[in-house]
């Protein structure tokens, strides 16, 4: 009798439960694959134009520990991020600058160093040096790219360029991500 009991309380129960792990399994997967737009930097919320998971993906030449380097040290007083003038959809440029000085600004703040940020126009990307203390960020529009890449290079330069625009917020994000040492899973 006990026995018979058992097994028709667990026969009656079984589809409840099975209910119950489909239903964890799929908020699991939903919630896995949903993208990422903020994350909690110093107790600040920040939050981001792209998906942070798929600007995770963009390599950085020669490393992020380099991106990070180059800019979030105690000898750089100013950043300045230099662009050509786009033919169309120049407010690029304004959305990206923004991204990139807004969050490196909290990022210098929270580290205690007095930094100035700003951007300038520049006809050409020749001929552009930048120093030790003053790193040079050059955003290259999709209208001038044919890639989508992060690349640093000497004298402390660090090109950012896009193919498009979607792509133009994710090489942003995946830099503010090694510069501000942001890692999501």
């Amino acid at each position: 009798m006990k026995i018979k009991l058992k097994k028709q309380i667990f026969l009656k129960a079984l589809p409840a439960v099975l209910f119950i792990a489909v239903m964890v399994a799929v908020i699991y997967i939903s919630y896995e694959n949903r993208p990422i737009t903020s994350v909690n930097y110093a107790n600040i919320t920040l939050n981001f134009r792209a998906d942070l998971r798929e600007a995770s993906k963009i390599p950085i030449d020669p490393s992020d520990l380099a991106a990070y380097l180059e800019v979030m040290n105690a000898q750089v007083k100013n950043v300045t991020i230099v662009f050509v003038p786009a033919t169309k959809d120049q407010s690029l440029y304004a959305l990206e600058a923004f991204e990139l000085s807004n969050k490196l600004a909290y990022g210098f703040l929270v580290r205690g160093f007095n930094v100035t940020i700003e951007a300038q126009n520049v006809s050409s990307y020749e001929g552009i040096y930048g120093r030790i203390g003053n790193p040079i960020i050059m955003l290259v529009h999709p209208e001038y790219s044919n890639e989508t890449s992060i690349t640093l290079s000497y004298p402390h330069l660090i090109t950012i360029k896009a193919k498009t625009a979607d792509d133009f917020d994710l090489v942003v994000a995946k830099f503010l991500m090694a510069t501000l040492r942001i890692d999501v899973q």
